[in-house]
């Protein structure tokens, strides 16, 4: 009995190490608040969950940059709600080929050991601008979003007053600010 319970002890404290060693008992990783730095950006949206959001690039990528491709419907690229840029900027990045666009520049980014920018979708690119004075560095000027609204045109959002145009054309250049998901 006496060595069925010394083993029974020693099996729990294996077990214990075990699983410390391999994180499974790690806390929950402590989020900094909007505005904080973190994960090569700052922090500019957390969900209800307080595990995931958005962090944005510390300064523009690119100021006069071109949607790209007008006049060429990108299909899946009309997401504008949030959690859509990224699959946006996939599908802009595989379906136009010209060098330079917003959404090439921010999928080619890699940026303080993070590749996995992208441009943010019009729902994702208004939380940005509501955090716009937390993040700064921003133009007042109008930056891209991923959302294309048909062949000829895609979202963009004033910076300096907050409105939405749904009217430039893709050839426009203007501000990007690259997003991430954490």
């Amino acid at each position: 009995m006496y060595i069925k319970r010394k083993l029974d002890y020693f099996s729990i404290i294996m077990l214990s190490v075990l699983l410390f060693i391999s994180g499974s008992c790690k806390k929950n990783e402590t989020i900094p608040p909007v505005g904080e730095p973190y994960k090569g950006g700052k922090v500019f949206y957390i969900d209800n969950t307080g595990q995931h959001g958005l962090v944005a690039a510390n300064a523009d990528l690119g100021t006069g940059s071109p949607w790209g491709c007008k006049g060429v419907a990108i299909g899946g690229a009309d997401g504008t709600s949030l959690g859509t840029g990224n699959q946006n900027t996939i599908d802009i990045a595989t379906s136009c080929s010209e060098a330079g666009t917003a959404a090439r520049l921010c999928n080619d980014l890699v940026l303080d050991g993070y590749s996995d920018w992208y441009l943010p979708s019009k729902e994702e690119l208004n939380l940005l601008y509501q955090q716009r004075m937390l993040i700064g560095g921003f133009a007042k000027d109008t930056y891209w979003s991923s959302s294309e609204v048909n062949t000829i045109c895609a979202w963009i959002q004033s910076f300096d007053n907050g409105t939405q145009f749904g009217t430039t054309t893709k050839d426009y250049g203007t501000n990007l600010r690259p997003i991430r998901a954490f």
